[in-house]
């Protein structure tokens, strides 16, 4: 089946060897995942277990969403430009919002991926 258990894609920085992996197809489960994660409601109780009859409602960086599930593996380096960072999906929320590798990986995303995601994803904008 076209798209099902592709290998994963490395988007590299020439200049630094630096590189990122990402999935190369997302999935239904992909897809849901990060659509579930848009908004978070919160019902806050009171000490008695009533409800104080106010919620609060936390929307969520499609960005960084879409990162969290795509990314698979990296070869990064620390500040000094010699350490090299190890792989963790805890680490992705800390990656700069001022990187060009990391804004190219958002772009092929998008390329990737345009029945699930408009070519304005990196503005944080999704089809409806």
């Amino acid at each position: 089946m076209k798209g099902f258990k592709t290998e994963p894609i490395r988007i590299a920085d020439e200049e630094t060897g630096e590189w990122i992996a990402i999935k190369s197809k997302f999935s239904r489960g992909d897809t849901d995942w990060i659509r579930d994660q848009y908004i978070a409601l919160d019902i806050s109780e009171k000490d008695d277990g009533e409800s104080k009859g106010a919620a609060r409602i936390k929307t969520l960086g499609h960005a960084t969403l879409l990162l969290q599930r795509a990314i698979v593996d990296w070869h990064l380096l620390a500040e000094d430009g010699v350490t090299s960072v190890p792989f963790d999906k805890k680490l992705i929320d800390e990656l700069p919002e001022d990187s060009s590798l990391v804004d190219r990986v958002l772009e092929k995303i998008a390329d990737l991926n345009p029945t699930r995601l408009t070519k304005n994803t990196t503005k944080g904008e999704a089809e409806s």
